[in-house]
């Protein structure tokens, strides 16, 4: 029996309200259906060339408890066969923590054939926390052979909330080959919040990345961040993505920033663009997005909208785009 890892669903949940919608979390021939054999699968171990586990050198060499039971643990761990048995090791490990326990996990995490179990070792890697965690979790993140290690790395990464990381998330994670590592990446990025490196390494993201949900991902992250640098790449993609959830989520985006320069550029939508197949799904959000303005616009750009919206009410040929421009107006009623 197979099951979908951790991961996976972590991801459907976290990239928020569009992608958990929509269907596999693959892109062509690099985003295979991430499924893992519990007990079986035989994935290659991690690459081992230029694998570096320096900082771990300095761990303290001083003997106590704490090292003689993850010695003790170690050992068990290098003999026992059952993956089950070995998850159970690891999580004995984990609670031990500290130096001891960490030095015997990166290097068993470079040994483990299993790619469950190497999920199990980055999961108790996270646990015990520290630097010397974000170098192990960036040399999975780097080096494992496996997508969905890959992921859970990107991930474990951000729940440290450590800037220290951004180097590596940004510069090995979102050049991934694989979507599903990539988005985690830019949920991870977002978690940590170091707005002057990110915020551009999202922009380019959402302009060039292949991959639709990572180009949703880093709109939500853009959103979050309520960056003006987003402005007008969320514009370029309102209009021109060829993906309807990304047009889509674009245009809710631009309302949710609330930067009155989006103002044109929505009126446009809401009046049609009708070189796009999806046109009226935009207007109809573009009426919403409208609607954030309310209690900022002022003058001019008030009377604006409101004109617009009236006109799209009383003439647009579909009913569902007039009833959104009604609701519309109704914010600026008062």
């Amino acid at each position: 029996m197979r099951r979908q890892t951790s991961v996976c669903r972590r991801f459907l949940a976290s990239a928020a309200m569009a992608i958990a919608l929509f269907s596999p979390l693959t892109e062509g021939c690099s985003e295979q259906t991430v499924k893992t054999d519990v007990v079986t699968e035989a994935a290659a171990p991690p690459a081992q060339k230029n694998i570096s586990l320096a900082p771990l050198s300095k761990l303290s060499s001083k003997p106590s408890s704490a090292w003689a039971k993850s010695e003790k643990l170690a050992e068990a761990l290098e003999k026992e066969q059952s993956p089950f048995e070995r998850i159970s090791i690891i999580q004995e490990l984990a609670a031990v923590g500290g130096d001891p326990a960490m030095s015997k996990l990166a290097v068993a995490l470079i040994q483990e054939r299993d790619s469950y179990v190497r999920g199990k070792m980055v999961d108790a890697i996270a646990k015990i926390g520290g630097d010397y965690a974000i170098s192990v979790l960036e040399l999975a993140l780097r080096e494992d052979q496996h997508p969905v290690i890959r992921a859970t790395a990107a991930m474990r990464l951000g729940d440290l909330r450590n800037a220290k990381a951004v180097d590596a998330l940004i510069e090995t994670g979102l050049h991934d080959p694989d979507g599903l590592v990539r988005c985690m990446s830019i949920t991870s990025l977002t978690l940590i919040g170091e707005r002057d490196r990110t915020v551009p390494a999202l922009i380019t993201v959402l302009l060039e990345d292949s991959y639709h949900f990572a180009r949703v991902s880093s709109i939500l992250a853009l959103e979050r961040f309520g960056d003006g640098r987003a402005l007008y790449p969320l514009i370029r993609k309102m209009k021109y993505d060829p993906e309807e959830l990304v047009s889509a989520e674009a245009v809710r985006a631009l309302g949710v920033l609330g930067d009155e320069r989006a103002i044109d550029p929505l009126i446009e939508a809401l009046k049609g663009m009708r070189w796009r197949p999806d046109y009226q799904v935009l207007q109809r959000l573009a009426a919403w997005s409208l609607a954030q303005f309310s209690p900022i616009a002022q003058g001019a750009n008030r009377e604006k909208i409101r004109d617009a919206l009236c006109e799209v009410a009383q003439n647009d040929e579909s009913e569902s785009v007039r009833n959104e421009a009604e609701k519309a107006i109704a914010a600026y009623s008062s």
